[in-house]
């Protein structure tokens, strides 16, 4: 969770060019047994509406243009320390970029 925090404050800290998004997210939760599943489809909900939502530039992007994505957070392991669960994860992210007013 850690590194997907990091990621996105490094996501929202860019400033030299940004473009909207049309990103797709999934929350694996399979290899967690026991939990709160909800959470887990609550975080994919949150993360999706933001990444997707979030004005990144000032500029009017048409659909076409926004850079498409695919975001795949896999939950690893679940830890209880006092009585808080606190989760392992790994992220998988993949992006396509369009090209636009190419000349061959």
């Amino acid at each position: 969770m850690r590194r997907i925090l990091l990621f996105f404050i490094f996501l929202s800290s860019i400033t030299i060019s940004s473009q909207e998004l049309n990103c797709q997210v999934t929350v694996n939760f399979d290899q967690v047994s026991g939990s709160n599943r909800q959470v887990f489809t609550t975080l994919e909900t949150a993360i999706s509406e933001f990444v997707n939502q979030k004005k990144w530039t000032d500029k009017t992007v048409k659909s076409q243009e926004r850079i498409n994505c695919a975001m795949n957070i896999i939950i690893t392991k679940e830890i209880i320390i006092l009585l808080r669960a606190l989760y392992k994860s790994s992220l998988q992210d993949q992006f396509m970029v369009p090209l636009m007013r190419l000349q061959f």
